[in-house]
């Protein structure tokens, strides 16, 4: 997760090695209102996650398309990030020292930042996958078995290890501090190793990912303007009308299928983890200013909480916008 290295209080303790900075701290009523509303959006993440990728795995009409796998991949994402790093976070934010012992310390927190690459990029793949099948000249026939996409699933946890996680692992360090209380975080070699960590993970986890799905969209939209406006041609030259309307309807249902899940998704990403990928660029060039300091610890409460409810989302898209998905939610109720 993103805040593994965007710590606020390394910041506040450079700023006051000159100047002594009041950080603004929530209240405790508020802490406890906010916990608790997170806890509830993730507990309902997690259902709604798990009920994904139960729907695909058993249901058959779901199972059998490639792009559910990829979806399939996101819910997994989401739902670690949930499960695991969402209580890390909680934990690494309510103890000044860190109460879980050297190898969470070393091994497993740094680790929890494959989920979010997890996530981006398993939503760019489901982009990629459908300018694949809106490309051929019969996507039904388009070959669907499911061992590309499981393939591409496991390219994109391990590249995401080697990217984000593994750095942090070889650099997250585990030492008493002057209490004797136990402190857990990332000792750069280098200053400047930091950094391009930072401006990496930026665009590694939004700026690259977001680009590539915009490029992407925009290459199947025109691709179904040529496609439409060809087989309106078509109609027209044609002297009956029920290959004009049985074309432009298989295009329009393309264009339908392809918007009704995956736009929502998108936007939602681009706008609940922009406050986080912006903080994680402030940090780094405002680290020292005192006004920054002051408000870092809210500014980072709130970006975290647009992240927690980005993976608690997409659950609630899928049911909303897609027959089949509800369909499958329904039966699963109806089973337990």
């Amino acid at each position: 997760m993103p805040f593994n290295n965007t710590t606020v209080g390394e910041a506040a303790n450079t700023t006051q090695a000159t100047q002594t900075v009041d950080i603004i701290m929530e209240p405790a009523w508020l802490t406890i209102v906010r916990l608790t509303i997170e806890c509830i959006i993730a507990v309902a993440g997690i259902i709604g996650n798990f009920a994904v990728c139960f729907a695909i795995t058993k249901h058959r009409t779901l199972n059998i398309a490639p792009t559910n796998t990829l979806i399939r991949n996101v819910a997994i994402g989401d739902l670690a990030t949930l499960l695991i790093s969402f209580p890390l976070g909680v934990v690494r934010e309510q103890f000044t020292y860190w109460p879980l012992g050297e190898f969470t310390c070393r091994y497993i927190f740094p680790l929890i930042d494959i989920f979010f690459g997890v996530s981006v990029w398993s939503i760019a793949a489901i982009a990629f996958e459908r300018r694949r099948i809106l490309g051929a000249d019969v996507p039904r026939l388009v070959l669907r078995s499911s061992a590309v996409p499981r393939l591409v699933c496991a390219a994109i946890w391990l590249f995401s290890f080697l990217g984000i996680s593994l750095p942090l692992v070889l650099i997250y360090k585990y030492y008493p501090s002057p209490d004797m209380k136990p402190i857990c975080r990332p000792i750069w070699p280098n200053p400047i190793l930091s950094f391009i960590y930072s401006i990496a993970m930026s665009l590694f986890t939004y700026v690259i990912p977001l680009s590539l799905i915009f490029v992407t969209y925009c290459t199947i939209k025109r691709k179904l303007y040529k496609s439409e406006s060809f087989h309106i041609e078509m109609a027209d030259q044609s002297f009956s009308g029920t290959f004009k309307s049985s074309q432009v309807a298989l295009v329009k249902s393309r264009i339908k299928r392809f918007n009704k899940i995956m736009t929502p998704v998108v936007v939602v990403y681009a706008i609940s983890v922009f406050p986080l990928s912006l903080f994680r660029i402030l940090i780094l060039f405002y680290f020292t200013n005192p006004v920054f300091v002051k408000y870092s610890h809210v500014m980072f409460r709130i970006c975290f909480f647009f992240y927690i409810l980005n993976s608690a989302s997409n659950p609630l898209i899928y049911s909303i916008v897609n027959k089949r998905f509800r369909q499958s939610f329904r039966e699963m109720l109806a089973w337990a």
